[in-house]
């Protein structure tokens, strides 16, 4: 009696400090608001830049398990920036996947890095044979082009006669892309970080000069992750203050070169943002081509985060607000509700220790007999090597009690990242 009282106690202190249970803690507290959407997932953050090397290094499988694809940029045809990546070489196995567009980066036609000296001479005649070839493609449709890549740092600047010679050469590339493909989808300015006062002179010139992108880009590539929503909101206001429609914005280079890529809990931040926002975005390019910028290790196996990526490109319904405990601090979340399949996740992460999660107006579709099903897996971070998978924290009946239901998830792990599924019983 006495052996099964103490298993009995040990049982609960594992309970208690190892999977969700009910909280009156003091935690930081997450709200997911099941009956308020944000509208379609995107699945935006789901993009590359040089995911892909050529056409055989990546099974199939590797790309439809992320469930959804956005984007990779990759090189122009025939370019010598890389050993790999080449847009033409990996565009089928990328479109058969399931991938919207491929970004074509017309700079890395040239060797090297940073670019040679500014030729616009040579830069427009290669140019043309680009787009020639883009024109001339089955897919053509669904290649973007991006005429410059970080133009705030190679060949131009952000102020000044450099910044005029810039959008000088804008209209002439853009010009010169749509006499030759009048159906292009141009992709810019694409400066390596945001900067309000240029992008607010680049727009102006390019309205008045009726060379707008089609997509605006720039890239997330420093510690501005949390600045993201004023960047964003800054942005939209430009368009707004200068009459110009609201264009899909496209961040076609996120997370650092150190301490994110691979990282789920990391990446989890931007992931969060961009779905947010309902913004493009593809992971940077750090290590070489053809490893979905590692989510896959160097023999191409699994990292956690491509596990992450998985749950994210699952999310079917609508996106569903999800009030972290401070907007810009590490616990973020992003979730879905989906009515047809009578099916809620969330993805949370980024934060050490216990998090309360308030899931409100709880659907009935999720209840049987005034109860909710409340799984929580997790998914950690593997150091760049082949991850375990995912894993199942706990699975529970709770109480649904006005339309809400509280949970605490303890010792969570800051690099890791996690998911609460919600469902009837």
């Amino acid at each position: 009696m006495k052996r099964t009282k103490t298993l009995a106690l040990m049982l609960a202190a594992v309970i208690m400090f190892a999977i969700p249970s009910q909280s009156f803690a003091a935690n930081p507290v997450m709200t997911v608001n099941l009956g308020q959407s944000t509208g379609a997932p995107l699945h935006g953050a789901n993009g590359f830049l040089y995911g892909l090397k050529d056409s055989t290094s990546l099974s199939d499988s590797l790309l439809t398990g992320l469930n959804s694809l956005d984007m990779t940029g990759q090189m122009a045809p025939d370019g010598l920036q890389h050993a790999g990546g080449d847009a033409f070489k990996v565009s089928d196995q990328w479109f058969r996947a399931g991938g919207k567009f491929v970004q074509i980066y017309m700079q890395d036609i040239y060797k090297d890095w940073p670019y040679p000296t500014r030729n616009m001479t040579d830069y427009l005649a290669k140019v043309t044979t680009i787009a020639n070839q883009v024109k001339a493609h089955k897919d053509r449709a669904k290649f973007l082009y991006v005429p410059f890549n970080e133009p705030d740092w190679i060949w131009y600047g952000t102020s000044g006669t450099k910044l005029t010679d810039f959008k000088n050469d804008w209209k002439t590339v853009f010009q010169k892309i749509r006499s030759i493909d009048s159906s292009a989808k141009i992709v810019g300015p694409n400066f390596e970080h945001y900067n309000s006062a240029a992008y607010r002179d680049f727009y102006t010139f390019a309205k008045a000069n009726n060379v707008l992108p089609d997509y605006t880009s720039w890239h997330e590539l420093d510690d501005t992750v949390d600045t993201w929503y004023n960047s964003y909101n800054d942005y939209r206001k430009i368009e707004s203050d200068l009459g110009i429609s609201a264009r899909p914005i496209t961040i076609n280079e996120y997370a650092k070169s150190t301490g994110e890529l691979g990282v789920p809990g990391k990446l989890l931040q931007y992931m969060v943002r961009f779905e947010n926002s309902k913004v493009h975005a593809g992971l940077a390019f750090w290590q070489p081509e053809g490893r979905l910028d590692e989510l896959l290790t160097a023999s191409y196996t699994k990292s956690g985060a491509w596990y992450m990526y998985q749950w994210y490109g699952g999310f079917t319904g609508n996106t569903i607000a999800v009030t972290p405990p401070t907007q810009n601090g590490p616990m973020q979340g992003v979730g879905f509700y989906d009515s047809g399949r009578k099916l809620s996740a969330t993805i949370f992460g980024g934060g050490s220790g216990s998090l309360d999660v308030n899931l409100t107006n709880i659907p009935a579709a999720l209840q049987t007999s005034g109860k909710t099903t409340i799984e929580v897996w997790g998914v950690d971070n593997s150091n760049g090597g082949t991850s375990s998978g995912t894993y199942r924290l706990s699975r529970a009946a709770y109480t649904v009690t006005n339309g809400s239901v509280k949970i605490t998830v303890n010792n969570m792990n800051a690099s890791s990242a996690y998911q609460i599924v919600m469902l009837p019983q």
